[in-house]
């Protein structure tokens, strides 16, 4: 979904996944999220996570089986939770049923481009320069 104003603060929304929980926890709370119809929505990350010394987002599957850690140099994070991945096939050829998993995209907030306002370094790549960003994956099994 794409921002229509000014990154807002998380604390005490829906989207403050700051402390660990159950992505069904707030499921649909929030009028944002009843209009994605779920998670689709990008953060704006915490400037420390930018050395990869802290990871931007941990996962782990609510069986614990496995893991995945995100670090990444980037300012953001589009975290998405799988509404329409309904109807997929799925590697037994049962399709997959909606939000049967989920994605986390590092990147630049959506529509970067348009808002040099908004508290991040600049998406512009000018003539001359050099794109260098880094992004770690670490999954574990439980």
């Amino acid at each position: 979904m794409l921002p229509l104003g000014a990154p807002v603060d998380v604390a005490g929304s829906s989207f403050d996944f700051r402390e660990p929980k159950p992505v069904r926890r707030d499921w649909l709370r929030d009028p944002q999220q009843a209009t994605a119809g779920g998670y689709d929505h990008a953060f704006l990350l915490d400037p420390e996570c930018a050395d990869l010394a802290v990871p931007a987002v941990e996962v782990t599957a609510s069986d614990a089986r496995v893991g995945l850690a995100i670090s990444t140099s980037l300012p953001a994070l589009q975290f998405y939770s799988g509404q329409l991945l309904g109807g997929t096939p799925a590697r037994d050829g049962a399709p997959y049923a909606p939000c049967a998993g989920l994605a986390f995209e590092p990147g630049f907030l959506p529509d970067s481009p348009n808002h040099p306002e908004w508290p991040q370094p600049s998406c512009w790549l000018l003539p001359g320069q050099t794109y260098r960003h880094r992004i770690r994956y670490r999954f574990t099994a439980g």
